[in-house]
C-alpha cells in the first residue's frame, strides 16, 4: 500500500528581496524542461513539493519591505481566497461611495488591515522551521544558490 504524506500548505521565510523571491516562485510554477533541469530549479521543486495543490506565490503581510514567505499547497490556496475575497470588497465599496470618499479610504485601510492580519494568521498555522535564502548573481540575473537554516 502506498501512502502519500500529507501537505496543508507550505510557508517558508525567505531570506531575500521581495523580487528575488518572486524570480523563485517562477521557477517553482514553472514546468521542468527535458534538457537538464539546473540544481536550483530542482532544489525549489524538491521543497516546495505540494504545488499540486496551489501553486507557490509570495507573501509579505507586512509589505515587500517587510519578512517574505513562500506558500504553496494548500496555503496558497487560502492566501488566494483572502486576496479575492478583498478585492470583492474593495470594489464593490468603489462601486457603492466612489473612488475619491473617505468613506472608500476608510473601508481600504479597514481591508488592508485585516488582509495582513488573515496573512499573518495562514503563515503562523503553516510556517515551517526553516528559512531559505536565495543569492542572486546580478552578472548573470538569475538565483546562484538556495541556503537552508534550520
Amino acid at each position: 500500500m502506498n501512502i502519500n504524506s500529507v501537505s496543508f500548505g507550505r510557508t517558508i521565510k525567505v531570506n531575500a528581496p521581495y523580487k528575488v523571491a518572486q524570480e523563485a516562485v517562477d521557477l517553482i510554477n514553472t514546468v521542468p524542461t527535458k534538457k537538464g533541469k539546473s540544481n536550483v530549479k530542482q532544489k525549489l521543486k524538491d521543497i516546495f513539493y505540494d504545488t499540486d495543490q496551489g501553486i507557490a506565490r509570495v507573501v509579505a503581510p507586512d509589505g515587500k519591505k517587510g519578512d517574505i514567505f513562500i506558500v504553496s499547497g494548500e496555503a496558497s490556496q487560502d492566501v488566494c481566497l483572502v486576496s479575492n475575497h478583498k478585492k470583492f470588497n474593495l470594489d464593490s465599496a468603489k462601486k457603492q461611495y466612489g473612488k475619491d470618499s473617505a468613506t472608500y479610504e476608510e473601508i481600504k485601510k479597514s481591508e488592508n488591515e485585516r488582509y495582513s492580519d488573515l496573512l499573518k494568521l495562514i503563515i503562523m498555522e503553516t510556517q515551517e522551521p526553516m528559512e531559505i535564502g536565495l543569492k542572486y548573481s546580478n552578472k548573470k540575473h538569475c538565483i546562484e544558490s538556495i541556503d537552508i537554516v534550520i
